[in-house]
């Protein structure tokens, strides 16, 4: 499970967890999950086309947050997850999220639990200021505190690791108040 606020640096865990894994030896295919995507629409902008100069339509996905939609979408993640692990094509998933509160990743990790997956939670922790930089969704400095300040410690029973390894970390990663949850969870052949 990750989590964090936009710009904490959670999507490029995932991602360079998910290339670490294929690369090793043993490595297996993992899968990212990400509560991002149902907040992506797909909408039209003119580009110019950088060969011809060219004005001309292009479809994109663009994150856009719904609040009214934010439970819906959680609720539709989950079963994608519960999903995910009953038909068993996959021995790594990263579920990656804000997940700021334990709630929020709870029944993720139950159900990962009860099909016998490893799971780890990781902290990333950032600065507001970094996550404001970085951030392609455009979040306010108000909103990102927003998270920091519901920020819940992970609880014992679960394996929290500490911080992320400087090899998975983007450029600027520091420590600080807004950051974010990154949890793989693995299982063994079985």
């Amino acid at each position: 499970a990750a989590a964090a606020g936009a710009g904490s640096g959670k999507t490029h865990l995932a991602q360079r967890m998910r290339d670490l894994e294929r690369a090793a030896p043993d490595g297996t295919q993992p899968r990212i999950l990400s509560l991002d995507d149902y907040f992506l629409t797909e909408t039209t902008e003119m580009r110019k086309d950088p060969k011809t100069g060219i004005q001309k339509k292009e479809k994109v996905m663009k994150y856009e947050f719904d609040p009214e939609m934010e439970t819906a979408y959680i609720a539709a993640f989950l079963k994608s997850f519960k999903k995910t692990i009953d038909v068993g094509h996959f021995k790594f998933i990263i579920v990656e999220g804000i997940n700021c509160m334990v709630c929020h990743f709870e029944e993720f990790w139950s159900a990962a639990k009860s099909k016998g997956f490893e799971v780890y939670v990781l902290d990333v922790q950032t600065d507001i200021e970094v996550c404001g930089a970085r951030n392609k969704y455009q979040w306010t400095a108000a909103e990102l505190r927003g998270v920091a300040d519901r920020w819940e410690p992970t609880p014992a029973h679960m394996l929290a690791l500490g911080g992320a390894p400087a090899a998975l970390l983007p450029p600027g990663e520091g420590g600080g108040a807004g950051g974010g949850r990154a949890a793989p969870a693995s299982r063994s052949n079985g």
